[in-house]
């Protein structure tokens, strides 16, 4: 079973139902490549750009290559400084 609620499921297909639906995996899909795209663990001085990034993915559609488009989007991940 997938949930408290005892979902099973059978195939990808019905998989997919079940964790689209899932606000849990949509934070995942957001949070982990950010993480990785800034170097670093997150703070809570980037909840704005995740905000963000989470309203335009809701928008345009939970997809991995929405994400990352809509993570280079932002601001502080276009003018984040790099350090060595």
């Amino acid at each position: 079973p997938y949930d408290d609620a005892g979902r099973d499921f059978q195939d990808p297909a019905t998989f997919i139902g079940i964790v689209s639906g899932d606000e849990r995996v949509r934070d995942c899909m957001v949070l982990k490549p950010a993480q990785y795209a800034f170097g670093r663990a997150l703070a809570e001085t980037d909840a704005c750009t995740l905000k963000g990034v989470r309203d335009a993915v809701a928008k345009d559609g939970v997809t991995f290559q929405n994400v990352l488009k809509n993570l280079a989007l932002q601001p502080s991940f276009r003018l984040a400084r790099i350090e060595n």
